[in-house]
C-alpha cells in the first residue's frame, strides 16, 4: 500500500518582524526561501509549494519526516520558526500558470483538513497525527505539550510531535557532543522566548513548546549526566529577570526538564540524587517562583511524584 502524507506549515514571527522593520520581515523571508531552496535540492521526492510564510508539503514515503526534521533544525540556527502539522493523505495540487494569472489549487479535502489539524496548533512545532504513530516508529516521535486555552484560563495539551532526533549515520553526532547540540538547542529556544516577550507577549507560548519538544527529545536520545543536568539549569538563571520567569513560562519548562529529569533518575534507580539536584537551586529565585506557581496552579506541568519530592525538599531544608 502506498503510504502518502501531507503537512501544512506557517512561520511563527513574520507579523513581529513586520513591526519591527522592513528589513527584519525581509531577512526572514529571504532566510525561509533559501532553506526552502536547499531543502528542495535534498530531498527531491518531497514535493513543497508555499505562499508568503506558508507552506505545504506532500510525500509518497517516509522521507518528508526526515524532510520536516532538518527543516526545522536548518531554521531553528536562524532564529526562524514553524508551527505545523501532518496527517496521512495528498494535497491534489493544480497549478495555474496563464498570462495574467498564476496561483495553486487543492482538488481534496486531505490539504483542508491537515490546515484545520494545524490551525488547533498553538506551539513551534510539527503537531503528528495520532494514526501516524505505530509501535514500529514511535522511537521517531516524542510527547510534546502545548498551552491552550478555555476563556482565558490557560491548560496544557499532550500531542505528539517530530523529534529532535540528531544524526546516526555517518558523520554522526556522538556522546558530548550530542548533549551540546541539544544544550545549543535548548538555549536557542530560549534566548528567544525571552526576546519575544517583548516584541510580541502572545506569541510567547509557542516558544515554551519548542523547548518542552527539545528537552524530551534530549531525554529519549542522550544519557544525562549530573554535570549535563547542571549546565542545563543554569540556563534557566543568565539571562532572565523574575518579571520574565513569572510572567512567560519560563518557569514551566523548568518544570517539564525537572520532572523527566526525575523519571530519568527513577529508571537508574538513583531516585535520591533528585534533592542534590534541586538543593543546588533552593536559594534561586527560580525555585521559588516554582514552588509559588505550584501552591498557585495545582496543574502545572510535574507529576504527583516530583511535586511531593519539592514540597519534601522544602521541609528538609
Amino acid at each position: 500500500m502506498e503510504e502518502k502524507y501531507v503537512a501544512y506549515l506557517d512561520l511563527v514571527g513574520t507579523k513581529s518582524a513586520a513591526l519591527i522593520s522592513y528589513e527584519a520581515y525581509n531577512d526572514l523571508i529571504k532566510s525561509y526561501k533559501y532553506t526552502l531552496k536547499s531543502m528542495a535540492e535534498e530531498f527531491p521526492k518531497v514535493k513543497a509549494n508555499y505562499f508568503s510564510d506558508s507552506l505545504f508539503i506532500s510525500c509518497k514515503d517516509k522521507s518528508i519526516f526526515q524532510y520536516l526534521r532538518k527543516l526545522r533544525v536548518a531554521l531553528l540556527l536562524k532564529d526562524c520558526f514553524f508551527a505545523g502539522a501532518i496527517m496521512r493523505g495528498d494535497d491534489g495540487v493544480e497549478k495555474v500558470d496563464e498570462s495574467n494569472l498564476s496561483g495553486i489549487s487543492f482538488n481534496n479535502s486531505d490539504i483542508v483538513n491537515v490546515y484545520a489539524l494545524q490551525s488547533k496548533f498553538k506551539g513551534i512545532g510539527i503537531l503528528v497525527k495520532d494514526d501516524i504513530i505505530s509501535d514500529k516508529n514511535k522511537g521517531e516521535f516524542v510527547k510534546s505539550l502545548f498551552i491552550a486555552s478555555d476563556q482565558g484560563n490557560p491548560y496544557y495539551v499532550e500531542y505528539w510531535d517530530i523529534s529532535f532526533k540528531l544524526s546516526t549515520g555517518r558523520g554522526s553526532v556522538a556522546g558530548s557532543s550530542k548533549i551540546k547540540s541539544y544544550i545549543g538547542y535548548l538555549k536557542t529556544a530560549l534566548v528567544c522566548h525571552v526576546k519575544m516577550s517583548t516584541l510580541n507577549p502572545r506569541a510567547v507560548k509557542y516558544y515554551f513548546t519548542l523547548s518542552v519538544t527539545i528537552i524530551s527529545s534530549m531525554f529519549q536520545y542522550c544519557e544525562i549526566t549530573s554535570e549535563c543536568a547542571d549546565d542545563i539549569g543554569k540556563l534557566f538563571f543568565e539571562r532572565q529577570s523574575e518579571k520574565l520567569l513569572s510572567d512567560f513560562e519560563i518557569v514551566d519548562i523548568f518544570a517539564v526538564f525537572i520532572d523527566k529529569y526525575y523519571q530519568f533518575l527513577k529508571e537508574q534507580k538513583k531516585n535520591n540524587d533528585i534533592f542534590e539536584y534541586i538543593g543546588r537551586f533552593y536559594e534561586s529565585k527560580l525555585f521559588s517562583l516554582l514552588v509559588g506557581k505550584l501552591q498557585k496552579y495545582p496543574s502545572i506541568v510535574l507529576s504527583d511524584e516530583v511535586k511531593k519530592v519539592i514540597v519534601d525538599s522544602i521541609y528538609e531544608e
